[in-house]
């Protein structure tokens, strides 16, 4: 008779002998502008995923992609300059040179990996304290991951570009102009966030 104890430990060891699963962050930052190339809204940043996969096998890897976004908050009185609306959903495209095999959108030349919302939280404060007047309420793009689904990525061989697309629902690229006023106001963070399956 097989021992039940004896098969529980063939299977710890069997389990013990499977790889660990990774996972990997890559940032992205509009506030280094030479980490990227094009509009700010339409960014392609290089990257070397050998500085952080240390195993080239890896690569391979079938991997759970979430992101986080985050942007500055404008002064109250650059707010219609820049053109973030309250009133506008945000889609965020992020391409890794890949294509998009597991997303589909009808019509939409860049499938969005997820949404940006436009948060204007917080109380914001008082721009002239001594008259108490010109409140500043502080709006900006914020993205979670918990906020997204997660998005198939079926390997990293290749991978040495990301393209960073804000989409703006009437214009296509957020800022499609590349004005420096409204790059400046609202420079942004990406964290792009692989997890191995």
């Amino acid at each position: 008779m097989n021992d039940p104890r004896n098969q529980l430990e063939v299977t710890k060891v069997e389990i013990s002998a499977l790889p660990v699963k990774k996972n990997y962050k890559i940032w992205l930052d509009t506030n280094n502008t030479a980490s990227y190339s094009g509009a700010q809204f339409d960014a392609r940043f290089p990257v070397e995923l050998n500085k952080i996969i240390q195993d080239p096998w890896r690569l391979k890897s079938s991997y759970r992609m979430t992101f986080s976004f985050l942007s500055r908050s404008p002064a109250q009185a650059d707010m219609s300059a820049t053109g973030i609306s309250t009133q506008k959903l945000y889609k965020l495209h992020i391409d890794l040179g890949k294509g998009t095999p597991t997303m589909y959108q009808s019509n939409a030349t860049r499938v969005p990996s997820g949404m940006v919302r436009v948060r204007n939280d917080g109380v914001g404060y008082y721009t002239n304290v001594a008259a108490a007047s010109a409140f500043n309420i502080p709006a900006y793009f914020a993205a979670l991951p918990q906020e997204n689904d997660p998005v198939f990525i079926n390997d990293l061989l290749g991978v040495n570009l990301i393209n960073i697309n804000l989409i703006d629902p009437t214009s296509g690229t957020f800022n499609t102009t590349d004005d420096a006023a409204v790059n400046t106001s609202l420079k942004y963070i990406v964290c792009i966030n692989l997890q191995e399956l």
